[in-house]
């Protein structure tokens, strides 16, 4: 799963926006001051962000904001302070990334990638065994997650849910412990963890899948006689919106105490919509604030992963054309609101 889980934003408004932004910067800086700079700008590829909010939002516990430099630039934001919720999902990303450049195919890389993993695999291994060490328990998950995945593909599983179990499984035992004690709450936060898992796992397979075909590797859609990649999209797609619909259910009945609108828009309208877009990014949602009048669409990930990032930039890179930030709101087209006045004086 390599997209993020973000806010649907043209229904954002400006005040969830700004607190989306303090806690990705919060997150980003606790990986920066825990695991050090390589492993804060190769971070954030998944869901630290939401994790962080749900931990925090569920628990009652208020982030204090403060204005902190952002890690590799010379400039200074607002941000979320240390919470619990930030520390853990700093954790969760350094665990997710160094499982994700384990589990990839060396033969299928390009000479390039390879290069890349090697160089990943030696800068991320301090930060993997910190990681592990401060939350064992979350190590033992993933162990338990691949060994499992590797069962389903021994056993050419031709039934979908029974596929997509070991990584339903994995992001069901993440978002439990996002909970706190409460055993409904809990209940609760493994079910729509599983659901996550479970797209997630049909959405990956359908953008594998002519990769797999051509390596003649398992796939859950070749198992099922489906021949065409587009088909397997489609499937997966429709899959996917029915497991949404069975996450808002389970959502609705949780007590969030903090942020409720914000997480309603990321957790109901970011999801589904980013379901509905199906394999190419999942969760990587497509809006129109994301249109570049000048550039068509832009990809959030290439200014995201800048080796070293920008000096005088700030390093998250996820402002738009009409962006909102804490000290005011700039918008591109000065010109069209000029005309609009002139015309209404």
């Amino acid at each position: 799963m390599r997209g993020r889980m973000r806010p649907y934003l043209p229904e954002l408004t400006i005040r969830d926006y700004n607190t989306y932004q303090w806690y990705l910067r919060g997150v980003r800086r606790q990986l920066y001051t825990t695991y050090g700079f390589y492993p804060c700008y190769y971070g954030l590829r998944y869901n630290g962000v939401l994790f962080a909010l749900l931990a925090d939002s569920l628990a009652g516990r208020p982030a204090t904001c403060k204005r902190m430099r952002v890690p590799g630039t010379l400039l200074w934001r607002n941000m979320m302070c240390q919470t619990q919720g930030i520390r853990l999902a700093a954790q969760v990303e350094v665990l997710l990334s160094w499982h994700r450049i384990q589990d990839a195919q060396w033969a299928d890389l390009p000479a390039g990638k390879k290069v890349r993993r090697v160089v990943d695999t030696v800068l991320l291994r301090r930060a993997y065994k910190k990681a592990a060490a401060e939350n064992p328990a979350l190590e033992r998950i993933f162990v338990q997650e691949r060994d499992q995945a590797n069962v389903q593909m021994a056993l050419n599983a031709k039934n979908y849910l029974l596929a997509a179990e070991p990584k339903g499984n994995l992001y069901g035992a993440l978002y439990s412990v996002l909970a706190t004690d409460d055993p409904n709450q809990r209940k609760s936060m493994h079910y729509i963890g599983s659901c996550i898992g479970r797209a997630a796992y049909l959405l990956d397979k359908a953008e594998s899948f002519s990769r797999d075909k051509d390596k003649k590797r398992y796939n859950i859609f070749l198992v099922n006689g489906i021949d065409d990649r587009n088909a397997a999209r489609e499937n997966a797609r429709r899959q996917a919106l029915a497991i949404a619909n069975d996450l808002v259910r389970a959502y609705g009945m949780l007590d969030v105490k903090l942020n409720r609108t914000l997480l309603d828009n990321i957790m109901l309208l970011g999801l589904r919509h980013g379901f509905a877009d199906g394999a190419a990014h999942q969760f990587d949602i497509l809006d129109l604030a994301r249109v570049d009048p000048l550039n068509g669409l832009r990809h959030d990930r290439r200014h995201l992963h800048l080796p070293f990032g920008g000096l005088l930039a700030d390093s998250h890179h996820d402002v738009r054309r009409a962006q909102v930030d804490g000290n005011g709101i700039i918008l591109s087209f000065h010109g069209i609101i000029l005309l609009f006045l002139a015309n209404h004086l």
